[in-house]
């Protein structure tokens, strides 16, 4: 009889300790579960970052684009502007001599 509560007594504690481990088994598969969803949200918000950033470099490639466009319209505008400027000139200067004619 000693060997056989010895037995049952072994038995029960087996049993405590294969509770603890199954409920520290649980806990570590919840833990492992919710590393795992935050890893995907970070994988997704990574992604968005790389999409975001590709998104801003194209706008700021078509703002440098435009603003290269600009200039150079500027400086035809200018170019043009000069010479309406030196035709004014000669017109006045060609009306003045029909004045004095």
């Amino acid at each position: 009889q000693k060997d056989a509560a010895a037995l049952k007594q072994k038995y029960e504690q087996t049993e405590k300790e294969r509770g603890e481990l199954d409920a520290r088994i649980k806990n570590a598969q919840e833990v492992v579960t919710r590393l795992e969803v935050e890893k995907n949200s970070f994988k997704k918000q990574l992604t968005q970052l790389k999409e975001s950033s590709r998104s801003q470099d194209e706008l700021a490639k078509q703002s440098e684009k435009k603003l290269n466009e600009s200039t150079a319209l500027g400086k035809k505008l200018e170019a043009d502007l000069a010479n309406t400027r030196k035709q004014i000139a000669e017109l006045t200067a060609q009306g003045a001599k029909v004045q004095k004619l």
